[in-house]
């Protein structure tokens, strides 16, 4: 049985610890050690995730979602943000490598699309050589709506946007 539940920051190492070995899994042949290494260091750093975390808190609905497992270790996470009128972007969805398939993924993507019930499109950039983050999202009905490219820390790279229409009614 896994747990969906808001972020605190006493999961920070454990989110880090989730970052670092997803990055590896996924990346390590798009990107160079360094380049994943200093990502996740200014990505994930404690100052940059207890922000999150503690805006989050401020938010009516939790955006910063944490998968944890029977065991009560924390295998996932996810961080939504609004991004104009009932349009999300997903920030960041992970899993760790070895409970991948086990369904947290799906559930964290479930519980924003049952909590925020007014939102009408999620949209995620997703690295086009992303062969498992591209397959889930298009598992769960995202579709390309464009790519662009990107340039960071000197490494340019094709990101795809991967978009979810969904229902949304009156509520907020």
């Amino acid at each position: 049985m896994i747990a969906i539940r808001q972020a605190e920051t006493s999961d920070i190492q454990q989110i880090q610890a989730v970052a670092s070995a997803a990055w590896l899994a996924t990346y390590k042949e798009l990107y160079s050690l360094d380049f994943i290494h200093g990502f996740i260091g200014r990505a994930y750093s404690q100052e940059q995730l207890s922000g999150a975390i503690e805006r989050d808190h401020l938010e009516p609905v939790p955006l910063f979602l944490v998968a944890i497992n029977e065991e009560g270790q924390l295998i996932g996470y996810a961080h939504i943000q609004p991004e104009g009128d009932r349009t999300y972007e997903l920030l960041r969805l992970y899993v760790r490598p070895d409970h991948q398939r086990s369904g947290a993924g799906s559930l964290l993507l479930q519980e924003y699309l049952m909590t925020l019930t007014s939102m009408i499109s999620l949209f995620a950039w997703v690295e086009r050589d992303n062969a498992i983050g591209r397959a889930f999202y298009e598992q769960k009905g995202f579709v390309p709506t464009e790519k662009m490219l990107e340039t960071m820390a000197g490494h340019t790279t094709v990101l795809v946007r991967y978009e979810l229409r969904v229902g949304g009614d009156n509520e907020t």
